[in-house]
Formats: C-alpha cells, sequence, structure tokens
C-alpha cells in the first residue's frame, strides 16, 4: 500500500510538472511571436528599413537647368526679425511752413499769372485786381505828400522872416502846426500804401497811373492752392486768393 501511494504520488508530480512546463513552453512561443511581430512593425515604420520598397526611399535627383534659375539657396542662421506696422494716413501741409494769401484790397480779378505746382518766390506776383481801393489811396498819398512838401517850404520861409523881424512869432507857430498836420496825414498815406504791398510809396510818382494792384507772395514757396477766378470780386481782408506751402516737408 505504501509503494502504490508513493507511485500515485510521483505521477501527479509527474502530471503537474509537465502541465507546467507546457504552460512555460505556450508562454515562450507567444512572446517569441509578439516580439517579432513588434520588430517587424518598426522596421516598416521606419523608411530606411531594408524591407520598404524602393519607391518609398531617400534617393538624390537632379534640378533641370530651364528650372534651376528659379531655385534660391539661403544659408540657415540667426537673424533679427523685422516688422513693419501698416497703418492708415493722410498727408497733410506742413501748417508752420503754409500761408494763406488774402488780399488786401478789393474788387474784380482782372490776370491771374501763378498756377498751382508753381514755385514763387517772396513779392512775386499772384495775380492783379482792378481796385478802385487802391486808385483812392494813390490820389490820397500824392495829395499827402504835395500838402507836407507846400507846408514844409511854408514853415521853413516864415522862420525865415520871423529871424529878420518881419513876421510876428504867431505866424511861425502857425505854419509850425500847418506843416505838423500835414506830416501826419502823410504818414498815414504811406502806411495804407505800404499795407496793400507797396513797399515804397515814392515809385507811385513815377508809375503811370493804373487801377491795377499786384497780389504779392508773402513768402517763398510752391503754390498748392488757387482759389479765385479770374473776374471774381475780391473783399478787402477777407477773400483768400492762394495757399502758398514748403513742400520738402509735409
Amino acid at each position: 500500500m505504501k509503494q502504490i501511494f508513493r507511485m500515485s504520488t510521483r505521477m501527479r508530480r509527474l502530471r503537474n510538472g509537465g502541465a507546467a512546463a507546457g504552460c512555460a513552453a505556450l508562454a515562450a512561443a507567444l512572446g517569441l511571436a509578439g516580439c517579432s511581430g513588434s520588430r517587424e512593425s518598426a522596421s516598416q515604420m521606419t523608411s530606411y528599413s531594408s524591407t520598404a520598397s524602393p519607391t518609398n526611399t531617400a534617393a538624390l535627383f537632379s534640378v533641370p537647368a530651364d528650372q534651376l534659375s528659379h531655385v534660391q539657396i539661403y544659408t540657415v542662421g540667426q537673424a533679427q526679425l523685422v516688422r513693419t506696422l501698416r497703418l492708415p494716413g493722410a498727408v497733410a501741409y506742413n501748417s508752420f511752413t503754409t500761408t494763406p494769401v488774402i488780399t488786401q484790397v478789393g474788387g474784380p480779378v482782372s490776370r491771374i499769372v501763378a498756377m498751382p505746382g508753381e514755385h514763387v518766390q517772396a513779392r512775386q506776383p499772384l495775380l492783379y485786381v482792378a481796385s478802385p481801393d487802391y486808385s483812392m489811396l494813390r490820389s490820397a498819398y500824392l495829395k499827402a505828400r504835395d500838402a507836407f512838401q507846400l507846408a514844409d517850404r511854408a514853415y521853413k520861409r516864415t522862420q525865415d522872416l520871423y529871424s529878420h523881424g518881419a513876421v510876428p512869432q504867431a505866424n511861425v507857430e502857425q505854419a509850425e502846426s500847418s506843416r505838423t498836420q500835414a506830416e501826419a496825414d502823410l504818414q498815414s498815406s504811406e502806411q495804407a500804401i505800404r499795407i496793400i504791398g507797396i513797399s515804397n510809396p515814392d515809385d507811385l510818382i513815377n508809375r503811370p497811373p493804373s487801377s491795377e494792384l499786384p497780389l504779392l507772395a508773402p513768402v517763398a514757396g510752391e503754390v498748392v492752392e488757387r482759389l479765385c477766378s479770374p473776374g471774381q470780386l475780391l473783399q478787402a481782408g477777407a477773400t483768400q486768393c492762394f495757399t502758398l506751402s514748403d513742400m520738402s516737408r509735409v
């Protein structure tokens, strides 16, 4: 009985050991199969695999001559990134170098001698005005000038007579007062003539009488606007005729 029990126990151990060995062998076979499958998948994922198709591998090629002119080669390197900011804007005249030209006399425009885009110098005529105001100012200046010259001669003559005892002192004082009033009228007429653009009023003496007065450029610059037309009636001190600007900076 003891021998039989020992034999049966030994047979169970052999059966159990065989089963364990079979399981181990099965697991090893499955592991080898899995590893081979993983290696095969990794090999297929690589473009340089020996099993890949020759059409999928990298190869050298030549660029035709007609296409080579369109190929540009750049050297890769660090560089500063330049950013360009584009915004809407408007170009305007520089207000510090822009001057409106306003007529100082009233009357219709007879001639225009300056056009937009033309560069003019200071005191260059821009247009001519047929002005009755100018005729009145010219006439008033000539009268005031003649009256002052007459009063000055009368004062000097009275002083000479008084020095010789021929006239009383009251005559000298009266002549001096007349001379002072005539001088004041002359100065007022001169200022009025200069305001309308005539720097030297004495030029009116030798100038032939005319109703036309030139509108002079106050500064040098480019004519950027013309705001009047021939025959237009201008108002003294109110009508802007031109706009002058220095276009070197806008």
